[in-house]
């Protein structure tokens, strides 16, 4: 699709002007996203629906407005992201929550990812969140003057943050706060997985637990908080393992069981459980690549601690 043409159904969309082939046009591109726009909140109030339309107008013509000299293949991946983000308030969910105390609304936007899904956000400010599968994240709909606040509600995500010193960039993530100005870099925070793992990939990141900061983290470094004790370490990491997952590797280091078998879901969409009695001695060092079958990575798994492994109605068992 052209931009001149996508450009157009965005337009007529919001002004309610679209007939019901150019209706499904839309539709079935968006469907390509593995979003469902069922059961949304908020949309039933004409009020909600209105600023919705406004603020969603207003991020597509910013982005097209930026982008006017692209060719037609530069600009569909870019209308591509746009239109994941610009119809969060019609494709995914929209929250409105009643500020304690005062008059006025904050609206939210929740993005979901499945098994096997990665999924690139463009925010109102030009910074690029990319989601890994199996995540979810919680955006402000409009950004606060003194900050841009962000929930990991689960998973991963990488951030490209432009920078902005009146308003700092502020991703909350199971009780670690992280505070940047502008930079890029890595949050996993599975709620199955022990710690949450901050990575940077380049400037500088500040890591607190919401009682006093941790750390300030530089390039290729990385902070595991251990959510059990409350203890963390610090380690260096490569710089292709800040965000590898966006190109289908995952990199593990001394991972155990239950990390593992979080990413092998992520990657290849298996569910994996181990009932060895040895299972929380195990330690993974490995590189899972998307371009496997399900029988060379479960093979390569095994392999590590002598296993075997079974199908049965549930998923895969390691035993």
């Amino acid at each position: 699709m052209k931009r001149k043409r996508a450009k157009k159904l965005f337009s007529d969309y919001l002004k309610g002007k679209l007939n019901k082939q150019d209706e499904g046009l839309l539709q079935a591109w968006y469907d390509d996203f593995g979003e469902s726009e069922k059961d949304v909140p908020g949309l039933e109030n004409p009020q909600n629906e209105k600023m919705l339309q406004r603020e969603m107008y207003a991020s597509i013509t910013a982005q097209v407005n930026n982008h006017k000299k692209g060719n037609s293949y530069s600009w569909l991946k870019i209308a591509a992201s746009i239109f994941v983000v610009a119809f969060a308030g019609i494709f995914a969910k929209q929250y409105v929550m009643q500020a304690p105390g005062k008059n006025i609304n904050t609206s939210f936007y929740t993005y979901s990812t499945t098994a096997k899904q990665i999924k690139k956000i463009i925010l109102q400010d030009s910074s690029v969140i990319t989601l890994n599968a199996n995540s979810k994240i919680r955006v402000p709909a409009v950004f606060a003057k003194d900050k841009r606040d962000f929930v990991i509600v689960e998973g991963e995500a990488f951030f490209n943050v432009k920078r902005d010193t009146s308003r700092p960039f502020i991703i909350t993530a199971s009780g670690l706060k992280v505070r940047v100005l502008g930079t890029s870099f890595n949050i996993n925070s599975y709620k199955k997985n022990r710690d949450i793992k901050v990575k940077v990939a380049t400037g500088k990141v500040r890591v607190s637990n919401g009682k006093e900061v941790l750390k300030e983290l530089m390039a290729n470094q990385q902070l595991s908080f251990n959510k059990n004790d409350g203890n963390y370490k610090l380690s260096t990491v490569s710089e292709n393992e800040s965000g590898d997952w966006r190109n289908g590797n995952v990199v593990l280091k001394d991972a155990d069981f239950e990390e593992l078998a979080q990413a092998v879901l992520n990657v290849y969409g298996l569910k994996i459980k181990c009932i060895n009695p040895n299972k929380d001695k195990y330690r993974y060092n490995i590189t899972l690549r998307s371009g496997k079958t399900d029988e060379q990575i479960l093979k390569l798994i095994c392999a590590i601690n002598d296993n075997k492994y079974r199908r049965d109605e549930n998923g895969i068992i390691i035993q």
